[in-house]
């Protein structure tokens, strides 16, 4: 074992886990369990057999795990030749979950933006981008603090691989909703505007996700085919059919940048140094998140005692 995750190694007195296992859902590496580690809820992931996309997910959030929006990494636990992530668990799940339930106005959704944006952007900096960002893969913690997570470098390196390759023989892992035109293209210029620069495809996505926030959790181009999302997203007009789908009442500057973000070609797309100054003149940050706290959840927040089990490295999940 590397040094460096032998530092980050959970001993198996800090972790205890429900018993039954609680499977609180399922992501491109395998089932997410709910576990406590050192008293507090968190979630346990492993791949049983893709341990290179574990091990590639481990160095990424390793990196990140500083950044207040990035979901936080606690540690490892490592059995035989598996390696499980433990990361913190988000009290109030799902951001698509979240906006289906409550009712946001302008500033609260324009802050929610910007706190994606700046772990995005983290993310940028770090040269963190061969990944497709989605709504399934944002979180809310107890505070409401928006967290992004999902990061699955290794799997974005085969797809675009693939797409570079042979696009009849591209399947794309579960993100097509969101993916850039670049990454669903049979154009060789395209395909290599995804290689080359994966941020510029990172924008199109997080515009996207901006788009599904405005629009209540509703997912682009939701109930379509997979051969009738790619008809779409290759059309060069596709962000005006898109923006034809807004709220009439949406500020325009907050419109305006979401068309941006997801222009057809790449290099036309907003930078995220733009996007952060649109979005921090739409949202009063005296208020920080008080506004966001005080929003009447309609999700139940009754919290369930389970029985606990010792010894969780005795059955890395």
């Amino acid at each position: 074992m590397s040094t460096l995750l032998k530092n980050v190694t959970i001993k198996s007195h800090e972790m205890t886990r429900p018993k039954p296992p609680v499977i609180v859902g399922t992501g491109s590496l395998g089932k997410i369990y709910k576990v406590q580690y050192k008293g507090a809820d968190a979630i346990i992931k492993s791949a049983k057999e893709d341990l290179d996309a574990i091990l590639e997910e481990f160095h990424i959030h390793y990196k990140l795990r500083e950044h207040e929006n990035v979901l936080k990494f606690y540690g490892i636990i490592k059995k035989d030749d598996r390696i499980a992530l433990i990361y913190e668990y988000a009290t109030h799940g799902k951001l698509s979950t979240f906006l289906k339930n409550n009712s946001l106005g302008w500033d609260i959704k324009s802050k929610l933006c910007h706190d994606i944006t700046l772990a995005l952007f983290h993310c940028h900096e770090l040269d963190i981008s061969d990944y497709t960002i989605k709504l399934d893969d944002i979180y809310l913690t107890d505070d409401r603090t928006v967290k992004i997570a999902g990061f699955n470098k290794y799997n974005n390196k085969r797809k675009k691989e693939d797409s570079l390759n042979d696009f009849n023989t591209f399947q794309s892992i579960g993100t097509i909703h969101w993916d850039a035109p670049e990454a669903i293209s049979s154009d060789q210029e395209m395909k290599l505007s995804l290689i080359n620069h994966p941020k510029l495809a990172n924008i199109y996505s997080l515009g996207l996700i901006f788009w599904a926030i405005v629009m209540n959790g509703k997912i682009p181009y939701e109930g379509m085919t997979r051969d009738k999302i790619i008809e779409e997203k290759r059309q060069h007009n596709a962000n005006e059919l898109l923006q034809n789908l807004l709220p009439q009442l949406i500020p325009s500057k907050f419109s305006n940048i979401i068309f941006k973000m997801t222009k057809y070609a790449p290099r036309q797309r907003s930078c995220l140094l733009e996007v952060l100054c649109v979005l921090e003149e739409l949202y009063d940050f005296n208020n920080q998140k008080e506004s966001l706290l005080k929003e009447n959840s309609k999700q139940s927040n009754n919290k369930i005692s389970l029985p606990l089990s010792q010894n969780v490295d005795d059955d890395v999940y």
